[in-house]
């Protein structure tokens, strides 16, 4: 039996499967195949005696130590089975007692890393053991397994420990520590609270006023009658639209992003204008989104899905405005691109352009503003959001701290420093200078 042994899930399954009278597992959490293991042998409680504690913290998760969906499914069958999942907050070491034998080990954190395999075994290169299987005599045991002194193991016999640390290996690590210093930050808090409290939001909205759509047209056409040097520096655009910009349009509505209906079951509508949209837009984002100067804006995540679902309310009632202002535009582009050339032509006649110069520039015009309109009127809105993470450094930035607790209202900005306080930076002490001129960063504070 290897004293000390690698621990994974094939380990500790294969051991509660071999089970006869006792299981008493302890353990921060378990993952889904170790769950599946305990529920099947969780029927045989009247032979077995089975114990079980874990910490349903919700840390235990976000570090690794184990999965939800597995201490649900050990909690249910438990409770079918009769007896209690027993809970120890901050348990951070795991021992599983089967009939005679002990298996200590340190449980893998694996949002960090992955866990060991257990089918490796000693003067194995990659063997990487977290675990002690212990029979009777525990001390023993391990003595022998770690070829201490005063036993009488040969130490090419010892399990772990059989090369010593060179000067070379401490100068190598010591080099790489100085080139790539790790982060004295806990990582676990970081994901809890940088990844679930608040977020950058960037909503974009385009095409959303066809009233202000400006059409282009060439200078050689808008202004035959100027000089040529005259024309180059000219610009020359329409607002065909400008008039629409009050025009109404039945739109559906919605009540916090979900369609309203009447008694009858109908989808309400109710008569908007580009104006009246954009107060919607605006009062969405004054309800949701928290301004923070130089930086940009910030949403609460736990309203993200609230916010996404009242967009997307938003974004349909803009796509229908947009049809029925295409509708609009469709039926009128003749009368609109008629009144363009009435005052080109009336224009032109009074700089005296001569008439078969002007009725050739008429016709080009008349052609390029209708497929101009009807481009312009085909263009449909557009709205983008994008959400991203608030990184670390930005923590450490007193600048947006401060700015960000002017604009959070009280409930939230109690929360965030609450939690904020917690992600500090790990305290280090100043690093020490060894003879050989390399500094190596002494072990964090506890």
């Amino acid at each position: 039996m290897d004293t000390y042994c690698a621990v994974d899930d094939d380990k500790l399954v294969s051991l509660i499967r071999s089970a006869r009278r006792t299981i008493h597992f302890a353990a921060p959490g378990l993952h889904w195949r170790v769950a599946r293991a305990l529920c099947e042998r969780f029927d045989e409680v009247q032979f077995l005696q089975v114990t079980l504690i874990l910490d349903p913290d919700e840390d235990v998760f976000r570090i690794g130590f184990g999965e939800i969906e597995a201490l649900k499914l050990v909690h249910d069958h438990a409770n079918a089975s009769g007896f209690f999942v027993r809970s120890q907050p901050g348990l951070r070491m795991g021992t599983l007692q089967v009939d005679k034998k002990t298996l200590v080990w340190s449980p893998t954190a694996r949002s960090i890393e992955a866990p060991p395999d257990s089918h490796r075994r000693a003067f194995d290169n990659t063997y990487s053991p977290n675990g002690l299987m212990l029979g009777a005599s525990a001390g023993k045991q391990i003595s022998n397994a770690i070829c201490a002194e005063g036993t009488d193991t040969n130490p090419s016999d010892a399990e772990i420990g059989r090369d010593a640390v060179t000067p070379e290996q401490i100068a190598k690590t010591a080099i790489a520590l100085s080139l790539n210093p790790p982060i004295p930050v806990d990582l676990s808090r970081i994901s809890r609270v940088f990844s679930t409290k608040l977020q950058f939001v960037e909503l974009r909205v385009s095409h959303a006023k066809l009233s202000q759509q400006r059409i282009s047209l060439s200078s050689a056409l808008l202004n035959a009658d100027a000089s040529e040097d005259l024309r180059a520096h000219l610009e020359s655009s329409l607002r065909a639209f400008s008039e629409l910009k009050e025009c109404g349009i039945q739109v559906p509505v919605y009540v916090d992003g979900d369609f309203a209906f009447d008694r009858r079951g109908n989808v309400l509508s109710e008569v908007v204008t580009e104006a009246s949209l954009g107060r919607d837009r605006h009062a969405i984002e004054a309800e949701y989104l928290y301004e923070i100067p130089g930086f940009g804006r910030v949403i609460e995540c736990s309203r993200r899905g609230e916010f996404e679902k009242r967009i997307a309310a938003y974004k349909a009632r803009l796509d229908a405005h947009a049809r029925g202002m295409t509708t609009i535009i469709t039926n009128e582009t003749q009368y609109l691109v008629n009144e363009a050339v009435n005052w080109l032509a009336d224009r032109m006649s009074r700089s005296g352009v001569d008439v078969f110069t002007r009725n050739e520039y008429m016709r080009s015009i008349s052609r390029k503003l209708s497929d101009c309109v009807r481009a312009a009127a085909a263009t449909s809105p557009r709205v983008s959001l994008v959400f991203k993470n608030i990184d670390w450094k930005q923590t450490q930035d007193q600048d947006f701290n401060d700015k960000l607790c002017k604009v959070l209202p009280p409930a939230v900005r109690r929360c965030w420093f609450e939690k904020f306080s917690a992600v500090g930076q790990v305290p280090m002490e100043p690093p020490h200078r060894t003879s050989h001129g390399i500094k190596i960063p002494l072990t964090p504070k506890k």
